[in-house]
């Protein structure tokens, strides 16, 4: 993701550095200075992401960002503890308020990643259940997410491997339709055809991860990702 990150506070910014070297995915290029001396570099290298101060939104009235069809994604750090994002001439895409854990910014990135990316951004569902229902063979069957091992994309179809259970259950669902049910902080993908439970892991290596009697493999692509989760709890 091209990543422009203007550093009109250098107190949050310096803050948020290590976080965003952590953040494999952005192609990060730093601006000094304000958003609005920085609008000439924004039109000029079309930034997919912009993360400022809350405060500098403010400046953007009538230009050409809040007119264009294709404005970055706004991603904005306060100390407020209040705001109206109303009134703001751009609604940003996520305020994060300091103090911010890692976690938080991680989860906040990812969204906005997947917004920029057309794919459906994951909602919070305000009640948290711990399960899901699934329609397989011809029976709806109630499948508890602390259960589930690991996932296992087959084209037009997902196997789903729980504990305790012989045989997966197989819905017709593909792989990304069905991650996209699953709670993010307990599930991660670990491979173009593989979700696994984070609480079920038994070791990983660098190319594999063992759970159970099974050795899934790590995808190159997500090997970042995965490695990132490990060192949040290390």
């Amino acid at each position: 993701i091209k990543c422009l990150i203007i550093k009109s506070n250098l107190v949050e910014t310096e803050y948020l550095q290590e976080f965003i070297q952590r953040t494999t995915y952005l192609n990060v290029r730093n601006y000094e200075g304000n958003l609005a001396t920085a609008l000439q570099t924004i039109r000029e290298e079309k930034p997919e992401l912009v993360i400022c101060d809350l405060s500098q939104i403010a400046s953007l009235k009538n230009n050409y960002i809040v007119s264009s069809s294709t404005p970055p994604v706004f991603v904005c750090t306060t100390d407020q503890q209040e705001f109206d994002l109303d009134s703001y001439p751009v609604k940003p895409f996520s305020v994060l308020q300091f103090p911010v854990s890692f976690e938080n910014f991680l989860s906040t990135l990812h969204q906005a990643r997947l917004f920029i990316q057309g794919e459906p951004v994951e909602t919070i569902d305000p009640i948290r259940r711990d399960f899901v229902f699934v329609k397989s063979e011809y029976k709806i069957i109630k499948v508890k997410f602390s259960d589930i091992l690991y996932c296992e994309g087959m084209k037009d179809y997902t196997q789903i491997y729980l504990a305790g259970k012989p045989q997966p259950v197989l819905t017709l669902h593909n792989l990304k339709n069905f991650v996209a049910k699953l709670p993010q902080d307990d599930f991660i993908r670990v491979h173009r055809s593989y979700v696994v439970s984070i609480n079920h892991i038994e070791t990983i290596s660098r190319n594999e991860i063992s759970i159970g009697k099974r050795v899934i493999p790590i995808g190159n692509s997500y090997r970042n990702n995965l490695f990132q989760i490990v060192e949040m709890n290390s």
